[in-house]
């Protein structure tokens, strides 16, 4: 009888160990399709800013352009050595003035960083905003409406990455990152 009541016991336990195996079985199945719900809507609403904002599958040449800087002095768009990572911008944008910062930290020997300033009424207010936000003022340039046609603007901030070639090889739109804005540039190059 003492055999019989040791087996009862060690099925229950066995029954008790495969519930609770089956139950962390469920919840790493649901917290796996969570991440990949998640993940799905991360990439429609990427899929959706982007929409609109010229391809970067190496098909779209961008000809050399002359934008007028801070200074009034003009200078070029692209750098020929090496890519250049363009940084569309508005003065009155929000998540601009958080981001704008983070195109100053890239390294300038292996990216040209410029920053087109768009939607903006007077020179005074891109410079109140490049004040304020103490980006480097160096490589700001400031774009016309046709800038933001010719580029598909629909969105601030925007940001195009274009090899030596002028080819566009990257893009984005809203908050970046340094770290992110560097692994765009690494899977780019």
């Amino acid at each position: 009888m003492v055999f019989f009541e040791d087996n009862i016991i060690d099925l229950s336990l066995m029954a008790q160990n495969q519930t609770k195996s089956s139950s962390k079985d469920r919840t790493w199945r649901k917290s796996f399709l969570e991440i990949l719900i998640f993940v799905a809507i991360l990439l429609a609403v990427v899929w959706y800013q982007q929409r609109d904002m010229l391809v970067a599958d190496g098909s779209v040449t961008i000809p050399e352009h002359q934008f007028v800087n801070l200074d009034g002095a003009t200078q070029p768009l692209l750098n020929n050595d090496k890519p250049t990572l363009v940084y569309f911008f508005a003065p009155w944008c929000k998540v601009c003035y958080w981001s704008i910062n983070n195109v100053d930290e890239l390294n300038p020997e292996q990216v040209n960083v410029v920053k087109v300033a768009l939607s903006f009424q007077n020179l005074e207010e891109v410079e109140q905003f490049i004040g304020e936000t103490g980006t480097d003022r160096s490589n700001v340039l400031l774009g016309t409406r046709s800038t933001a046609h010719e580029f598909q603007i629909s969105a601030f901030p925007s940001v195009y990455i274009i090899d030596s070639k002028g080819t566009i090889v990257g893009r984005s739109v809203g908050y970046s990152t340094e770290f992110g804005m560097k692994v765009k540039l690494a899977f780019t190059s």
